[in-house]
């Protein structure tokens, strides 16, 4: 049976790729087929590689963020690797007998193999707190004797000035060449029926470089751009190189896999501002709630009591309400942030890309405000209604540009754990303040000193004996991956949710 060899990069930009002709994958389009992948909707930062892992949805495998909101309480976890409801692909064939070598995928948890190794972050983009490790152990002393510790570090600890950007850019190049190195040393060892390895130097360069590649960023350095060139277009080319090196090292008989997992573009989100938009919509809704009840109390009580009691205490409480709508950061988390036991609907972890929101249901929620049925649905109506009112003060334009039910992205599934609502923001600039000329105005400084993030859609090209050469296919999903290898290696899948790509798996022979 042929082996199958796939070659990641992760978080590449599949417009980058095309734009700049990198000479080892426009050869592999052109003798393979091409299509693009579609990852798990409004989750699909954090759930890209556990959904191609697993073969399965989020609601499924359980992955979609670093911190993720903990289902009857009002808290939050960190996530690791090994925090999956379901196991990677490859233990299948590994039961199976197939010999399998799992080089660096991104939040891949480390399995005991019996028929081959595996290397979990040894230079991985956000690493995982676990660290270094491997399958078996004496690989992890082996790899690091030979190839030593990886030379980047934490991307994110790198600043924008010369001497910064080009250090990332030759640690990135210098990793780039030392992974290959040890690639080819492990596809020497013996004749793999999967070999599976990712480079991610491309996801590194395009959260931090992004600024200085795209001339329309508002942290754009033309003088620095015209003394160091395009330091991500550097990486990319380092990466085309590499891939040469494994394509030419492969039997010929091998199918290969070439996938960009989700790709990249600038860093335009509000999701840092979600909760406090939400707490300024609670405290003006309490603020409501509270002045009604103070003005019942008034009218009702006798006229003596009236005229003792200052009706400038009211008026006090109407001021305070309207400053903790729109109180800048700084004024302390108290007034800004109520506590999600008291809120119809508060956020919950999602990564940057696109916000996420619970709602306070009966029944579910610890402290539930909202039915579950007709005012679940009302609640979610007025939640998109409030928010329409938030524009970037940059800008003049609504900051969320869409509203989507969680049952409507992942119909038929189980969504008690996930976001009930996921939040698109317009993503034409940045978004650093709001204005509400019903909540006032909420801003936020700047923490992050990553300029791209992620895009929805990725890119895969297979090549490989009776794979049509030159042709784009219908875009896939990107669970289809797990059955498409599986199938390819005799081993089908009916239980995972993707399905086989048939011009992969059934070639034509003509």
């Amino acid at each position: 049976m042929n082996p199958v060899v796939v070659l990641g990069f992760d978080a590449a930009a599949p417009g980058l790729i095309r734009d700049w002709a990198l000479p080892a994958f426009a050869r592999l389009r052109a003798d393979g087929v091409t299509t693009s992948t579609r990852n798990p909707p409004g989750l699909y930062v954090g759930a890209v590689w556990p959904s191609l892992i697993t073969g399965t949805s989020p609601s499924r495998h359980g992955r979609w963020c670093y911190d993720q909101f903990v289902p009857g309480t009002y808290g939050v976890r960190r996530m690791t690797a090994e925090d999956y409801q379901v196991a990677p692909f490859w233990m299948a064939l590994d039961r199976a007998g197939k010999r399998v070598a799992i080089v660096d995928v991104p939040k891949s948890p480390i399995r005991a193999l019996g028929h081959g190794l595996q290397l979990a972050d040894w230079g991985t983009h956000d690493p995982d707190s676990l660290g270094f490790r491997a399958y078996p152990e004496t690989l992890a002393r082996d790899v690091q004797r030979r190839y030593r510790t990886e030379p980047v570090g934490l991307c994110d600890h790198y600043g924008h000035d010369r001497e910064a950007v080009q250090r990332l850019c030759d640690r990135l190049i210098e990793r780039t060449e030392r992974r290959t190195e040890l690639c080819l040393d492990l596809l020497a060892r013996e004749r793999w029926d999967l070999f599976f390895a990712v480079f991610t130097e491309s996801h590194c360069a395009g959260h931090q470089l992004w600024w200085l590649h795209d001339p329309t960023h508002p942290e754009h350095d033309p003088a620095l751009r015209r003394a160091l060139g395009d330091p991500m277009e550097r990486v990319y080319r380092a990466l085309d190189r590499s891939l040469a090196r494994l394509l030419a090292a492969l039997p010929t008989e091998a199918t290969v896999l070439v996938l960009a997992s989700h790709g990249m573009g600038p860093h335009y989100d509000g999701s840092l501002l979600l909760a406090d938009m939400l707490a300024a919509m609670h405290v003006s809704g309490a603020r409501r709630d509270a002045v009604s009840t103070l003005q019942r109390t008034w009218h009702a009580a006798p006229a003596a009591l009236r005229r003792v009691v200052n009706p400038l205490a009211v008026r006090t409480g109407l001021w305070l309400g309207r400053r903790r709508a729109g109180a800048p950061p700084g004024l302390g988390s108290a007034l800004r942030t109520p506590d999600p036991t008291r809120m119809r609907y508060f956020a919950v972890p999602n990564n940057d890309c696109h916000g996420a929101i619970r709602l306070n249901v009966v029944g579910r929620e610890p402290a539930g405000c909202i039915q579950p049925g007709r005012d679940f649905d009302a609640a979610i109506d007025a939640l998109g209604e409030e928010l329409s009112t938030f524009v970037n003060e940059d800008t003049g334009r609504p900051v969320v540009a869409a509203l989507h039910r969680i049952e409507t992205l992942y119909p038929g599934e189980p969504h008690e754990a996930l976001p009930d609502v996921i939040v698109d923001w317009d993503r034409s600039a940045t978004i650093q303040r709001v204005v509400s000329t019903r909540y006032g105005r909420l801003a936020r400084p700047k923490v992050t000193s990553r300029t791209g993030d992620h895009q929805p859609t990725g890119l895969l090209i297979a090549r490989g004996p009776g794979i049509a050469s030159g042709h784009a296919i219908a875009p896939i999903e990107s669970v289809d991956l797990a059955p498409t290898i599986s199938s390819i290696l005799g081993l089908p899948r009916p239980d995972l949710d993707g399905h086989p790509i048939e011009a992969i798996v059934a070639p034509s022979t003509s």
